[in-house]
């Protein structure tokens, strides 16, 4: 497909893919002394914390303290690697990290035969790590806690003396990311046995292979030029009149480079939703362009992030200033249901905030920060109270607060979470910010503000162009 580009994104790799490529890696390295290459891999601090790591568990002497900062992941895969590797280590983190729960994978490793023990308080870090003598082969795992966990424990499942035989409790959190687990260990040629149904993995004692590796883009950043797509629907297509055949004259495509149509990652779920705020997706060789249509309207009001977590706070405040085009809705969405009822309201800019239903947020508190808390918090700096129903707390939905004047600049906190910056960023584009701390988006963007300032200037030359070319139609 040939699409004229007017603007191009440069994203980072993926942390997900990269992390756990790093980590197979050592293990090859570690089991058979396979070499294997890896490129593109990811720029976020986290990823960089683990490679360091990596790379001087060699020259560490015995019961070395090894920090891993403020990385949950690298954190997570580092327990189970040392442990498996009869590495003799304390493994510690910064004061938020060791308020994040580790207790489910430490029973685990436990169980299997790890050497564990809390070096402060229970089921929390740091731990001590001294040594593996697999005495289980079988094990029992809650899977509605953390994804990580369970990555964390297949990716040693095939160095393991005797394999594992992995039974998945519960409602499985952020599937997506257990399947990429298992996708990418599948090329570097490891075979799992997995039952969906039964909630069974089994993998067998087997050997990593010496293979190359490329980390495709980060869909999570992605996730960031899609909202910033949407919110430019009203000034990209103001009215009707720019409505023809569901399709925005003078669109502008917007290309985020080196995101794959086969995708392993779970947040390519954008694809599917975006067009609920104008947004469509088309392949191309290099990557996916964005491009603004007339918004679709969803088979119900309700989102589920229980397997792509991550975007729940780009989405939700997106949700927060999403403005359709102007004029009759009947015209902005071609084919609404008839009659309109409470569950599909006349798409009016304050009924679709309001009919929006949030689910699957229970991971959102054990994340950098707690970030259901710290949406509440910023949301209601827009007269927006985000809340969870009474009666069931697992659902969350937005209302506007009554007689509430927001302040001309409106600072946004951004409680050492990345995420929590970028997912604001966009609403810049309807008003002023203040993003405090914005160098947090080292941890997964560290290029962020580069794109995002190069994108704004872009903005301003391309709107007035756009609405000049409109005027002469």
């Amino acid at each position: 497909m040939s699409l004229k580009i007017d603007f191009e994104v440069n994203l980072p790799a993926s942390k997900s893919e990269s992390n756990r490529a790093l980590i197979i890696q050592a293990l090859a390295e570690w089991q058979s002394g396979a070499k294997i290459t890896l490129h593109n891999l990811s720029e976020a601090n986290d990823t960089k914390v683990l490679q360091q790591i990596l790379q001087s568990l060699s020259s560490l002497p015995t019961d070395k303290e090894i920090d891993a900062q403020d990385a949950g992941t690298t954190f997570r895969f580092l327990t189970a690697f040392l442990a498996i590797t009869g590495k003799h280590a304390t493994l510690t983190g910064t004061p938020r990290m060791q308020e994040r729960p580790i207790g489910v994978l430490v029973e685990a490793l436990r169980t299997l035969g790890a050497n564990i023990e809390y070096a402060g308080k229970d089921g929390f870090p740091p731990l001590r790590i001294a040594g593996f003598s697999q005495k289980a082969q079988q094990l029992a795992i809650q899977a509605d806690v953390s994804s990580q966990y369970i990555s964390a424990l297949l990716l040693i499942a095939p160095v393991l003396p005797q394999g594992l035989s992995l039974q998945l409790v519960g409602k499985i959190a952020s599937k997506p990311y257990i399947e990429m687990t298992l996708q990418q260990m599948k090329h570097f040629g490891i075979k799992a046995k997995t039952n969906w149904e039964q909630q069974t993995i089994d993998i067998a004692p087997q050997t990593y292979l010496a293979k190359t590796f490329t980390v495709e883009s980060d869909w999570s950043a992605a996730g960031y030029w899609y909202s910033a797509m949407a919110l430019l629907t009203r000034e990209l297509c103001p009215n009707v009149t720019d409505l023809t055949r569901g399709r925005v004259l003078g669109k502008m495509n917007l290309l985020l480079k080196g995101l794959r149509e086969d995708s392993l990652q779970g947040d390519k779920v954008l694809t599917t939703i975006m067009p609920y705020w104008s947004i469509k997706t088309d392949f191309v060789k290099n990557g996916a362009v964005l491009s603004n249509v007339s918004p679709t309207l969803p088979p119900h009001y309700k989102l589920d992030f229980s397997d792509c977590p991550d975007l729940a706070q780009t989405i939700i405040a997106l949700i927060s200033h999403y403005i359709p085009p102007a004029g009759p809705w009947q015209v902005r969405y071609p084919n609404p249901p008839v009659p309109w009822s409470a569950q599909y309201p006349a798409p009016t800019e304050v009924r679709l905030r309001e009919a929006w239903r949030f689910v699957g947020l229970e991971s959102l508190r054990i994340k950098e920060t707690d970030r259901l808390q710290a949406l509440q918090n910023e949301l209601a700096k827009f007269g927006i109270d985000f809340t969870p129903f009474v009666n069931k707390p697992e659902m969350w939905f937005m209302r506007h607060m009554k007689k509430f004047t927001p302040s001309p600049t409106i600072a946004i906190d951004t409680y050492h979470d990345h995420r929590m910056a970028m997912s604001f960023a966009p609403i810049a584009l309807h008003r002023e910010l203040d993003i405090l701390n914005p160098e947090v988006v080292v941890k997964s963007y560290p290029h962020f503000w580069d794109e995002w300032n190069r994108f704004r200037e872009f903005i301003k030359a391309f709107l007035p162009t756009l609405h000049k070319k409109k005027n002469e139609l």
